[in-house]
């Protein structure tokens, strides 16, 4: 699911250019392949596929800086997923509690997408 977003959510960041649109679908695509592949061969995620998702949010976002100048909601875009990764990082140590407040985190992170994408 994460994947199918970060192609919508690059759409509205770049005003639907349509090289940038492509060029993140093929990113993102080849990344659920890989996930798919990995699992039905049985075998778990790996940190390996949060590295790749890291990388697909990092190329949605870098489209408001590039296409919208917009580099005050790209800011909190940015912190909202630093702070997060900070609650998924410790997540063993928070009892499984870190992966929900991960999620929490990135309420501000959709609000600074929408509050760009309507200007």
């Amino acid at each position: 699911l994460i994947h199918l977003c970060c192609i919508f959510y690059s759409g509205a960041a770049c005003n639907w250019d349509s090289c940038f649109v492509a060029a993140n679908a093929a990113v993102n695509l080849l990344c659920m392949l890989s996930l798919v592949w990995t699992r039905l061969g049985g075998l778990a995620g790996s940190p390996r596929d949060s590295l790749r998702t890291v990388g697909c949010i990092f190329l949605y976002t870098s489209a408001l800086p590039y296409f919208r100048q917009d580099y005050w909601n790209y800011l909190g875009i940015i912190c909202s997923y630093v702070v997060g990764g900070v609650f998924w990082k410790a997540n063993a140590r928070l009892d499984g509690w870190g992966h929900g407040m991960f999620h929490l985190t990135l309420v501000p992170a959709s609000h600074f997408l929408l509050r760009s994408a309507s200007t």
